[in-house]
């Protein structure tokens, strides 16, 4: 042992009993760092198609940018963002689309992910947890306790929305329900929901970014749901939905993300189509804000109002549970009635 490793190794000790006298304790904590889990293999061919290069990507950036649509000015989701913030191989790991942990460590993680899975067992009447499974496909973080099936934010966060949209939209006694997923993303939202409620008849997703677009048809063609399914890229919108065939437009997470003149087209659209009604879930807690390109955040609620959008229910998205201390930050969810539903 060198002098130098004897004298480092002299003042840990000194500075730890020193320590222990005053009754504390020095541990050293690692924190989770990890992009995604390793645990599930990539379906075969999965590494090879979901590549950044795909031709078919490839040619929805292009129209995407072509189109000249409000939408497609992105504020937050740039090419920086998504370069920085999604694998496409991993796509359901702790990345942009959901954040599964953020510089916390596995013991605060896995206690974290506890609670809530706790949360959501004293709501969940109708056994969503029991007949939805988490597979951990695609690099996502699972959570096993006791004799429970594997959880993750991507389930608890779906069987929490779910609910909500049963209460407040009666989603599960419904008959031939048509929904309209705006912000898709890689279709979290979209497999969940198809696989809880089968009166959903049909189920649109689009997006504005072109690798949400890409990643969504392919992760509904893995889940076998491309019959009740279909993704709608972006400059498709306006010639593929038409009045009357929606009854539920869904948002998460989305307009938060986008300039208001984005937000502004997609309610536009909405009106136009007739839909009478809108899951939200906007990012900051209740404040309805946009993220511009310069990185401001405008209001745009008031622009809802202006074209008679009208809040139906509220409510916090971990409820007025004590377990909201020790979850996350708890945001609102808001289902809103539209032009359409006077």
């Amino acid at each position: 042992m060198t002098k130098k490793k004897r004298r480092e190794n002299w003042a840990k000790e000194f500075i730890q009993s020193r320590m222990r006298k005053a009754g504390y304790e020095i541990r050293r904590y690692t924190f989770v760092d990890e992009s995604h889990q390793t645990d599930v293999p990539l379906p075969a061919g999965a590494a090879d198609y979901l590549r950044h290069d795909n031709p078919k990507l490839v040619d929805l950036r292009q129209r995407y940018a072509a189109s000249k649509l409000p939408a497609a000015v992105a504020s937050m989701w740039n090419e920086r963002h998504v370069q920085k913030n999604i694998d496409l191989s991993y796509f359901r790991g702790n990345n942009a689309y959901v954040w599964g942990y953020q510089s916390e460590t596995p013991d605060v993680v896995r206690m974290r992910f506890f609670l809530y899975t706790k949360l959501i067992e004293s709501i969940d009447r109708l056994g969503l947890l029991g007949k939805l499974q988490e597979d951990g496909a695609f690099g996502c973080w699972t959570y096993q306790y006791g004799q429970r099936p594997k959880i993750s934010r991507d389930l608890l966060d779906s069987v929490n929305e779910l609910h909500f949209l049963d209460r407040h939209f009666k989603l599960f006694t419904r008959k031939d329900t048509r929904v309209l997923d705006i912000g898709a993303g890689y279709g979290r939202m979209a497999h969940r929901m198809l696989m809880a409620v089968p009166s959903v008849s049909h189920y649109y997703c689009t997006d504005a970014i072109p690798e949400s677009s890409f990643l969504c048809d392919y992760y509904l063609r893995y889940r076998g749901l491309e019959e009740r399914a279909q993704v709608v890229p972006l400059d498709q919108v306006q010639s593929t939905l038409q009045p009357g065939m929606i009854d539920l437009a869904i948002n998460i997470h989305s307009f938060s993300e986008c300039t208001r003149d984005a937000i502004r087209w997609w309610l536009q659209q909405i009106v136009r189509l007739q839909i009478p009604y809108l899951l939200l879930l906007p990012n900051d807690e209740d404040r309805f804000n946009s993220t511009e390109v310069n990185g401001k955040h405008l209001p745009f609620l008031p622009i809802m109002e202006e074209m008679g959008f009208r809040i139906e229910a509220q409510e916090r998205v971990y409820g007025d549970s004590e377990y909201a201390e020790f979850i996350s930050k708890n945001d609102m969810i808001y289902l809103f009635r539209t032009p359409a539903a006077r």
